[in-house]
C-alpha cells in the first residue's frame, strides 16, 4: 500500500524516479576521499549503537526485554510492564532503522520505492538470521558474510548469484540455526573452557 502510495502521488514523491537527495558529506574531487569519510562516519555510528546496547542489556531495561522474550506471562507476574518495555524496544528499533535509512539515502543521494522492494528486504533477513537474530553482533557478521558473498558471487550474473545466496542462507539456517555468531560463540567458551576461566560474555 505504501508503495502504490508512493509511485501514485508522483508529484510530492517522484514516483518512481524517486527523489534526489543531497549527500550528508560534502562530495570531494576524490572518490576515495568521500567513499572513506562516509566508511568512517556509518562505522562510528554502527560503534556506538552496539556500545549503546551493551550498555542497556544488564541494566533494568536489560533485562526486563529478555524476561518477555523468554516467558512474556512469568515477566508480567514478576510485575514487568511489558506494554511498556514493548513500545520501548520497538521505539528503539525504529529509531536504529531511522538512522540506517536515513544515512543510506543520503549516501546513494536518492529515495526511491525499489528501495522498499523484496531484494532489500530479503537481504535484512540474511544479515539477521543468517547472522544470529537475538544477538548484538550476529546481524553485524551477518551483514560483512552477506555482502563479502555478494561481491564475490558478482561474476556468476544476477540469476545465480541469487540461486547461491539462497542455497548458503537456507544451509545456514539447516546446520547453524543459531546463525554463524554461533561458531564464534562456541569457540569462545571452548577458549575459556579450557583456561579455566568462566566466559566474561554470553
Amino acid at each position: 500500500m505504501l508503495r502504490s502510495i508512493w509511485v501514485n502521488e508522483w508529484s510530492v514523491t517522484g514516483g518512481t524516479a524517486g527523489l534526489r537527495v543531497e549527500p550528508f558529506l560534502p562530495v570531494t574531487e576524490a572518490p576515495i576521499i568521500y567513499w572513506s569519510l562516509n566508511y568512517y562516519l556509518i562505522f562510528g555510528i554502527l560503534l556506538t549503537l552496539i556500545l549503546f546496547v551493551y550498555g542497556t542489556i544488564e541494566r533494568r531495561f536489560g533485562f526486563a526485554i529478555r524476561a518477555i522474550y523468554e516467558n512474556e506471562v512469568t515477566a508480567a507476574t514478576l510485575g514487568i510492564n511489558v506494554t511498556r518495555y514493548k513500545i520501548l524496544a520497538t521505539v528503539i528499533a525504529g529509531v536504529f532503522a531511522g538512522l540506517a535509512g536515513a544515512f543510506f539515502g543520503h549516501f546513494i543521494q536518492v529515495i526511491a520505492p525499489d528501495l522498499g522492494g523484496r531484494p532489500y528486504m530479503l537481504s535484512i533477513f540474511f544479515m539477521d538470521y543468517a547472522g544470529g537474530s537475538g544477538t548484538i553482533l550476529g546481524p553485524v557478521l551477518g551483514a560483512a558474510v552477506y555482502v563479502g558473498l555478494l561481491e564475490y558471487l558478482r561474476i556468476l550474473g544476477p540469476i545465480y548469484q541469487t540461486f547461491v545466496l539462497t542455497l548458503i542462507f537456507i544451509l545456514i539456517l539447516r546446520f547453524l540455526p543459531r546463525g554463524i555468531i554461533s561458531l564464534f560463540e562456541s569457540l569462545y567458551s571452548r577458549i575459556y573452557t579450557f583456561l579455566g576461566r568462566k566466559p566474561l560474555l554470553k
